[in-house]
């Protein structure tokens, strides 16, 4: 390793330590100049005086340098990009606006030229302007003193800032989560929705945390963006992976409003507790003979319980359409071969969504068996109300990767009065399968 990587990482590492180190070896390289002086020098040719420079603002940090250390993020030497990205972590807020409006015009810029490759800066740090402000930010989002920064940012109207904050604060630990717990409570939804995101990457940690979210609130949700969050919370609850939100998520099925999130909730769980309460559940409903929460079956087929293949064969036949439209789902789910008779079968049901949750769930089990019965479908395209259906057949058909369904998607797109959404799906399906199928 040279002596010029050595002394970076060093550096790096006093730089992330948010000058907690002495600056001993620093005074040693660089002069006490003026601080102009300094920034005329991140223009130097040599990237050796740049990132000096920018070492030296690291370690003194100047307000005046902001927008000169942003523009050097674009510096060709990865050593000056990190040079100057620890600095403007020493920043602080002075470096926000113009490290924000960097990342800004570097997407209208792809916006304006949508068709151009994208382009990184050569070397191996912090390659594109976004990906040095979410280190920047994240680098905030650790500090107690510095996290509001980031969590402000969670409340502005623009989209771009919110992205790169989120992407920052889940970095940021336990002080990041700290400063997001209020924004649950902020009057625009939109926050709301953000600060839960962030908090449901934190997995286990977040877990009690959105629980007592949900049981604080129970009373005081009015509004339908009231509620909306709190089903977002209970997602985001399932997301975790955790046992422990296992109780929170049994005690939302009590809620009607909350319900059918949290029967998908458990199922996207995943854990033993969860399948295991699932199947009993599952049982539960098969002995009482009453028809299962539509939420239910389909989280069955999310979780891959295997043991409730019979139940989910028995609910294909049930006489209540959304059943069976789940139970198509759940089939799919689980790529179960001892269901493709009854799908096939379904592909004609009267009722679109089971046909159309057939088509869907024999496309993903690929079973050679629904082939001709997935070609013949294709001649309900002269009903208009059998269109969702063809669409489903054609993606299926897609997944089977068989050429010699082409024939029957041409005589398809013969069809007089064929919508639109139909015939691009033909068109691309045709293509796909004279160049990929078999």
């Amino acid at each position: 390793m040279t002596p010029q990587r050595v002394r970076v990482g060093v550096a790096f590492l006093i730089g992330i330590a948010v000058g907690g180190v002495s600056t001993w070896w620093l005074k040693s390289v660089l002069p006490t100049v003026r601080w102009r002086e300094v920034v005329t020098q991140l223009s130097s040719a040599d990237p050796v005086q740049r990132s000096d420079a920018a070492w030296f603002f690291a370690m003194h940090p100047a307000p005046q340098a902001a927008k000169a250390l942003t523009q050097a993020l674009l510096d060709d030497d990865d050593q000056v990009r990190l040079a100057a990205a620890v600095a403007l972590t020493r920043l602080g807020d002075p470096a926000l606006a113009p490290l924000l409006n960097l990342v800004r015009r570097s997407e209208e810029e792809a916006r304006r030229d949508p068709q151009k490759p994208v382009h990184f800066l050569p070397g191996q740090f912090l390659r594109r302007p976004r990906d040095a402000a979410v280190f920047i930010l994240s680098q905030w989002a650790k500090s107690s003193q510095k996290v509001h920064l980031v969590t402000r940012l969670l409340t502005s109207q623009d989209p771009l800032e919110v992205s790169i904050a989120q992407d920052a604060l889940r970095q940021g630990g336990a002080p990041a989560m700290r400063a997001v717990l209020p924004l649950l409570q902020h009057k625009r939804r939109e926050v709301r929705l953000a600060a839960l995101s962030v908090l449901g990457a934190y997995g286990d940690a977040a877990v009690d945390t959105i629980g007592k979210f949900l049981t604080e609130n129970g009373q005081t949700a009015k509004t339908p963006a009231d509620q909306e969050v709190r089903q977002i919370a209970v997602y985001v609850l399932g997301g975790t992976q955790s046992d422990r939100a296992f109780p929170f998520l049994k005690q939302a099925l009590k809620d009607p409003q909350l319900a059918p999130a949290a029967w998908q909730a458990i199922g996207k769980l995943g854990t033993a507790t969860a399948k295991r309460f699932l199947l009993e559940q599952a049982h539960r409903f098969a002995k009482e003979q009453q028809m299962p929460p539509t939420q239910l079956v389909v989280a069955l087929g999310s979780a891959q319980v295997d043991d409730a293949r019979p139940l989910i064969l028995q609910w294909l036949n049930a006489p209540a359409p959304r059943v069976q439209e789940a139970a198509a789902l759940a089939a799919g789910m689980m790529r179960m071969q001892d269901a493709v008779p009854v799908l096939i079968r379904l592909l004609n049901a009267a009722d679109i969504g089971v046909a159309a949750a057939a088509a869907n769930a024999l496309g993903i089990i690929g079973d050679p068996r629904s082939f001709t019965a997935l070609c013949h479908t294709l001649t309900q395209a002269n009903q208009p109300t059998r269109w969702q259906v063809v669409v489903s057949a054609l993606s299926a058909l897609q997944s089977l990767r068989r050429r010699d369904a082409v024939p029957a998607i041409e005589r398809l797109l013969k069809t007089p009065n064929l919508p639109p959404l139909v015939r691009q799906q033909a068109e691309q399906t045709a293509r796909y399968l004279r160049q990929f199928g078999q």
